[in-house]
């Protein structure tokens, strides 16, 4: 299987949910690219999460078995107990 793209919902703490439809083959760092250039934000500073566990740029969505219609949580470097 695979090969399809899926669709993410990527949502901050402040109530914005970000939509994205891509390949599970792409890396975090590319998501959040993405989600950074819908935002205005600076890529940098972005933080994807899953409850606990922080993403890794260099790991790909499929990596962490995100599928279709997951969501998935935005923190901000700098806000909150991250560093």
């Amino acid at each position: 299987g695979g090969g399809g793209n899926i669709m993410i919902h990527v949502n901050d703490r402040l109530g914005c949910k970000t939509a994205l439809l891509v390949s599970p083959l792409i890396s975090i760092k590319e998501v959040k690219q993405k989600v950074a250039a819908r935002l205005f934000k600076n890529a940098y500073t972005l933080v994807l999460r899953k409850a606990s566990m922080i993403f890794r740029d260099q790991m790909r969505l499929i990596d962490y078995e995100i599928h279709d219609g997951m969501n998935l949580e935005l923190d901000y470097k700098g806000e909150g107990d991250l560093e």
